[in-house]
């Protein structure tokens, strides 16, 4: 396991497949480190090639993300999943179709980190 960081970024997957790798080379082109980013992709019952799709993306970067699946239950229900698993601090919850900034996170976690009252 990687060292921890601040992040674990959750998304709930449906029929997303062709955004996915837009997504997720979002997030591995951030400039805070992707080595420590803690990201869970919750495939909600999806009936494409999203699962697949993610699956492979583990499989490049298994200390990062995490696959969950299930029966279609909604944004909501699937977010509640992969919150439970969380390990970093802050959690945020983007959708597959989102494309970040490349300062996103990096822009986030200066500002976190000039909260006198956070602790990480």
């Amino acid at each position: 396991m990687t060292a921890h960081g601040v992040f674990s970024i959750v998304s709930a997957v449906y029929n997303a497949e062709e955004y996915l790798d837009a997504f997720l080379e979002s997030l591995t082109e951030q400039r805070y480190p992707f080595a420590l980013l803690d990201i869970i992709l919750v495939d909600d019952g999806s009936t494409d090639g999203s699962l697949a799709k993610i699956q492979a993306w583990q499989l490049k970067h298994p200390q990062q993300i995490r696959v969950l699946t299930g029966s279609n239950g909604g944004p909501g229900a699937a977010r509640n999943r992969g919150l439970e698993l969380a390990r970093n601090p802050w959690v945020t919850f983007c959708d597959p179709d989102d494309v970040l900034d490349p300062a996103y996170l990096e822009r986030v976690a200066r500002f976190i980190g000039r909260d006198r009252h956070h602790r990480a």
